[in-house]
């Protein structure tokens, strides 16, 4: 036979002044429920009260105990400084001395004085915008000695975005906003030099036995290819032939002519064009459309000039 549901009322004094508690038995099981202080309108008749209208409810077997919510624990929210301090140091022993100090010099001079005590979850795409214009408007104002460039304002975003990837990582954000929300700069195409003929004359005969490659190298330009290995590939048969272009004017006859078989230059370079029967003669009398690897290729003193 089940044990009589019986309880009393607990009375405490403490921090928060006197509070009531009470303390029963149901279903065979102790139980034990705070109810509140004097200051929440608590009193011992109120909590007399509710412990017998448990104990009824035990009885008639209707009372059940409250639910226990479970405590979620917060997530933690460090400062874009301590949380970048931390990023750095753990890559420090993974990236060279040269990279490190460009990042330190990235996050002490720009990215730090900005966003320092931002809470990562309030760096927006909102506040990464504010940053870009600060910078602008710097540059526009002329408010500091060295204005920053829109390909290093760039630079400094990369840096930002790879911070908050590891913040998305580590679950401290739900998303990166400067990777999905955050339009970079347009940055202007670099000037670059463009050397006259004389200048690539006295380059070439300077390279030695090296000059072909970079003769090769020059003319990729001019035929258009990005990658000098594909002139490499498909024109390296016609390195022994003297072409008609202002190119052959400035190597020179002799050099084009002992490429590849001066003993003082070393073995030979790139092969030979093909000589006397083996090579076929088009009808302008060309050199054969196909290279050495079976590639269809122009016949070379058809070309404009190559400088």
């Amino acid at each position: 036979m089940a044990r009589t549901a019986t309880g009393q009322v607990v009375e405490r004094d403490g921090s928060r002044g006197t509070t009531y508690a009470l303390r029963f038995r149901a279903y065979g099981e102790r139980h034990y429920m705070t109810l509140g202080s004097r200051e929440e309108g608590w009193t011992r008749k109120r909590a007399e009260t509710e412990l017998q209208n448990i104990l009824a409810d035990v009885r008639r077997g209707s009372w059940k105990p409250p639910k226990v919510e479970p405590v979620a624990t917060p997530r933690p929210d460090p400062t874009f400084h301590e949380f970048a301090s931390e990023w750095l140091a753990s890559r420090r022993d993974e990236l060279a001395a040269r990279t490190v100090e460009d990042y330190t010099l990235a996050l002490t001079h720009h990215l730090l004085p900005f966003f320092a005590e931002y809470r990562l979850a309030a760096i927006t795409a909102r506040e990464v915008d504010r940053y870009k214009a600060s910078k602008l408007r710097a540059r526009e104002q002329l408010l500091v000695q060295r204005p920053l460039s829109n390909r290093t304002i760039n630079k400094h975003l990369i840096r930002l975005g790879q911070i908050l990837d590891a913040a998305v990582r580590y679950e401290l954000l739900e998303c990166n906003p400067v990777k999905t929300r955050v339009k970079k700069l347009k940055e202007a195409e670099p000037r670059r030099a463009r050397m006259t003929g004389e200048q690539v004359q006295v380059l070439l005969r300077a390279a030695g036995p090296n000059r072909v490659l970079l003769a090769t190298a020059i003319m990729a330009v001019q035929m258009g290819h990005r990658d000098p290995r594909m002139t490499l590939r498909v024109y390296t048969d016609v390195s022994a032939v003297r072409p008609k272009t202002r190119l052959g004017g400035v190597l020179g006859d002799t050099d084009w002519a002992q490429m590849g078989t001066n003993a003082d230059e070393g073995p030979d370079l790139l092969p030979r064009a093909p000589t006397g029967a083996q090579r076929e003669t088009g009808p302008l009398g060309a050199t054969s459309s196909y290279g050495s690897d079976g590639t269809r290729t122009r016949d070379l003193r058809r070309d404009r000039p190559a400088l």
